[in-house]
């Protein structure tokens, strides 16, 4: 296989790389999106949590028991969701990392194919500028055997 047709076809799988890398980066900012939506749901998780702490601190001058039950059953439900949107948030930044990840992959396979592309093309840039030479040398023969 030619040199030519090599990098021809080398070409088309750097086109085939190139769609992965966009899907990978896709998928990067969607999974950014999930852990910013995440990190919100955290963040009104913990202010519920703390709504319900400050409300069961209010009972402490008195109230009723159904009140403290009430508020000790909210608390532990908030901290439950708290602790459930911790994990979802979790979830979601290791799901970014590995969307990174997969777009650093992505983008040194295309490079490492751009460096091979490129050292093809001077591969062939150079034979081109040899086989000139020797048109060159053959004409400068010719034209000393023909001026002898």
């Amino acid at each position: 296989m030619s040199d030519r047709a090599r990098r021809k076809r080398l070409g088309r799988v750097q086109k085939v790389w190139e769609d992965d890398f966009d899907k990978c980066v896709l998928a990067l900012n969607e999974a950014r999106g999930r852990a910013d939506a995440a990190q919100g749901l955290l963040e009104e998780a913990r202010a519920r949590t703390r709504v319900a702490r400050t409300a069961k601190a209010d009972l402490v001058n008195g109230g009723s028991a159904d009140e403290w039950a009430a508020r000790e059953a909210w608390l532990m439900t908030c901290g439950i969701r708290e602790e459930k949107a911790v994990i979802a948030r979790s979830f979601a930044d290791r799901a970014v990392q590995e969307a990174q990840a997969a777009v650093v992959v992505a983008t040194q396979k295309i490079e490492r194919l751009k460096l091979v592309i490129a050292r093809l093309a001077r591969g062939d840039a150079e034979d081109a500028r040899r086989a000139e030479r020797v048109l060159e040398d053959e004409a400068a023969a010719r034209m000393s055997r023909g001026s002898s």
